[in-house]
Parts: structure tokens; sequence; C-alpha cells
């Protein structure tokens, strides 16, 4: 099977290395990236995504997006759920919007989004303000919402 990316003797625009000889995704395959503070996920992924050069690098003409999910995504959905906030002091309180919308927001058709949630055990959660899920429970909604665009 041909890899729709792979990239060998990856270095930045910077010349720094990443610690990975050859990297490779064949088509339906979804790959997680794992690691601490600053050990060069973002770097990677702003790598397969085109947002660096990449050096001898091979693309499959019919790639069309890569999507990351980071720590850093969910802070900032999180501060855009506060800022939306529009209760007062006597109203209830906004929980945010519920894990079924965020999921749902940029929905690809072709997406089969009860499997997704199904896979990331999000079942119990669908109607449940965005600001009241658990840590683990908002990266599983992250994933999914990932998901739902059909990377």
């Amino acid at each position: 099977m041909t890899p729709i990316i792979s990239l060998q003797s990856i270095t930045t625009s910077a010349g720094r290395s990443v610690g990975v000889d050859r990297f490779a995704i064949l088509p339906g395959q979804h790959w997680g990236v794992i690691g601490g503070n600053g050990s060069g996920k973002s770097t990677f992924a702003a790598m397969l995504s085109s947002a660096s050069t990449l050096a001898e690098a091979q693309r499959h003409p019919e790639l069309e997006k890569i999507l990351t999910v980071s720590f850093e995504d969910e802070q900032k959905l999180l501060e855009r759920e506060i800022y939306e906030d529009d209760s007062e002091a006597l109203d209830k309180i906004d929980t945010g919007r519920t894990t079924h919308e965020l999921i749902s927001e940029h929905l690809v058709d072709s997406v089969d989004l009860d499997k997704i949630i199904d896979t990331m055990q999000l079942g119990d959660f669908l109607h449940t303000g965005f600001r009241l899920l658990s840590t683990g429970e908002r990266r599983r909604m992250m994933i999914a919402r990932a998901l739902s665009q059909d990377p």
C-alpha cells in the first residue's frame, strides 16, 4: 500500500533534526504523537501539515488535511467558551456548548459520527456542557471533534 505521506531524514528549516528517521502514514491510519512539554510534538505536527519546510518529504497528491489536537487547542476552546458566556451573575451558570454541538461544529457528511462517539466513549456526555467535562472527557471530545472533520 502506498503511503499518503512519507518522511525521511526530517529536519526543520532551522536545522534541528527530529528524533524520527522515517515516518509514513498509510491510507486509513490515524496517528497520535505523545510526549512531554518541549519534546517536539508541535514541531513534528507542523512539519506534517506543511507549516515548516520539509526536507526530502514525499506527499501523496490527494492528501487534503492533517489535524492536530493539543492541550493548547483545548485551552483556546475553553477560552472561547468563557468569552462567549453570556450569563449574568443572577442568571444560571453557562456551562458552554454541549459535547455534541462541539463535535458536530465542523462535521463532514461522510463521517460516521455515531461510530466516533462510541469509539471515544462519549455517549454519556453528549448533552454535557464543555466546561463541566473532566480533563479526560475534554481530551476525548477534542479527538472526536478532529475525527469528525475526516482528517
